[in-house]
């Protein structure tokens, strides 16, 4: 008989908990690199690029925003295409990247695409317009520098390209458990798979499931004693929150959408890694950027500090 249980997607919550040893591991993780990085244009908005680095399964996923010159050497009399690209072959050491776009004619769009679309087919559907002059199909190498602490990228310039610098639009860093792998709002999501969040919660993200042939199996009985931790951590965490008043919401789908400041709204993949760890918990404050909570080990001074309210012990008093 198929015993069905729930189970972690790696088991990171071991009652060890991981330590700061673990946090200084993180950080020098790829996920120092996501992030949205801007070229503004001196002679037109129009001519501003960007790239987009986010995480994906651990490893480092890039998106360019460009125009159509950067594949015609001689555009004259006529205005240019814009398009979304994926970053293939995308290296990142130190402080080198490298990657290669791809372009096909029909990549071409007649208005730069917004930040929240990241392919020519969900562009289209969002109700953008293919460009009506042809180019022929191309592909181009990039090589470029980041700075230090990963504050811009420069590039060279090359034949039918230009020197740039592209510079991370930098967000207030209110906690180091702040989430780094996140990307902007995109209609190609299905709205029923979307929880949106506005208002301030902990969001707790169940595992997924799995099935067991064998209940007695060494298998099976080493994701019993991982959902015991579990179980045990996440209910300790939850009575941290509740001392503080802060109400607890279950992640019933796959996406979440949070409201940042000036009417901007992110989406959380509860699939993918956040700061290098499996996301079981997430902290989100009306307006700002969720954090990531260490259920082994939390906080709690970082945590009310975010929060702007005063720690608390488990048993309920000031530290």
């Amino acid at each position: 008989m198929k015993l069905t249980i729930l189970i972690l997607a790696i088991l990171t919550i071991a009652r060890s908990g991981y330590g700061q040893n673990n946090r200084e591991q993180y950080e020098e993780r790829s996920d120092k690199y996501t992030g949205v990085y801007e070229y503004v244009d001196p002679h037109s908005s129009e001519g501003d690029q960007y790239i987009i680095l986010t995480e994906v399964n651990g490893k480092t996923a890039g998106f360019y925003y460009g125009t159509s010159d950067e594949f015609d050497e001689a555009r004259e009399g006529y205005l240019p295409a814009f398009f979304v690209l994926p970053m293939n072959q995308l290296k990142i050491n130190a402080d080198t990247i490298e990657f290669v776009l791809t372009v096909e004619n029909s990549d071409y769009l007649t208005r730069p695409v917004d930040l929240g679309i990241t392919s020519t087919l969900e562009a289209m559907k969002s109700g953008y317009v293919n460009w009506g002059n042809r180019l022929p199909p191309a592909s181009k190498k990039y090589i470029g520098v980041i700075s230090p602490n990963a504050e811009s990228i420069s590039f060279r310039g090359e034949t039918g390209s230009f020197d740039r610098k592209l510079v991370k639009l930098k967000r207030q860093q209110e906690r180091p458990y702040q989430i780094t792998n996140f990307r902007p709002h995109s209609n190609a999501i299905p709205a029923d798979s979307i929880l949106y969040i506005t208002e301030t919660c902990l969001i707790t993200i169940q595992p997924e499931i799995r099935h067991f042939e064998d209940e007695d199996s060494e298998e099976a009985d080493a994701w019993f004693t991982a959902m015991d931790d579990w179980g045990y951590y996440m209910a300790q965490t939850s009575k941290l929150f509740d001392e503080l008043g802060v109400k607890n919401v279950n992640a019933e789908k796959r996406y979440l959408s949070f409201a940042l400041a000036g009417g901007e709204r992110i989406i959380v993949d509860t699939r993918e890694m956040q700061n290098g760890w499996p996301a079981h918990m997430l902290l989100y404050k009306q307006g700002h950027l969720p954090l990531y909570i260490n259920t082994a080990d939390p906080d709690m001074e970082g945590i009310c500090g975010y929060l702007g309210t005063t720690a608390t012990t488990p048993g309920g008093g000031k530290p």
